[in-house]
């Protein structure tokens, strides 16, 4: 099975644009927040903390502003990182999207419904293959 890779370009509205920042910053955030929690509590007693991200948010209320999805993936990822170095698991499969191919984009449009609530950003680029992409960025 082979997978195919295309790099884009977008161009957010300032709306847009402030969305992004400040889903970037809470997620990071509270993965700086979970991991401290988790580290702390494993040193005091030996085990694994379980937190989420809801238990933030009278501490920081920007949390609330952010995209509750993306906050829960940072849990995630974050657990499953946990999960793979305490396992000792080799091999695993890292970087890039695997499942259902998603480009080129129909019409040029980029349709991000958590971002812009059916609103589209223009995408520029030739939608060609991008060489040696392993994973999707912005």
């Amino acid at each position: 099975m082979e997978f195919t890779s295309y790099r884009y370009r977008i161009y957010p509205n300032r709306e847009q644009r402030e969305f992004f920042e400040l889903n970037f910053y809470c997620c990071t955030l509270v993965w700086n927040l979970m991991r401290e929690d988790k580290a702390r509590h494993y040193l005091e007693s030996g085990k694994i903390l379980q937190t989420t991200p809801a238990q933030y948010k009278k501490k920081y209320p920007v949390l609330s502003r952010a995209d509750s999805m993306a906050l829960c993936n940072v849990q995630q990822n974050l657990q499953n990182a946990y999960n793979r170095f305490f396992s000792n698991v080799e091999n695993q499969i890292r970087g890039g999207i695997q499942g259902k191919n998603t480009g080129p984009f129909p019409g040029g449009n980029l349709i991000l419904p958590a971002v812009s609530e059916g609103k589209t950003m223009q995408i520029f680029g030739s939608g060609r293959e991008a060489s040696g992409c392993r994973s999707a960025g912005m």
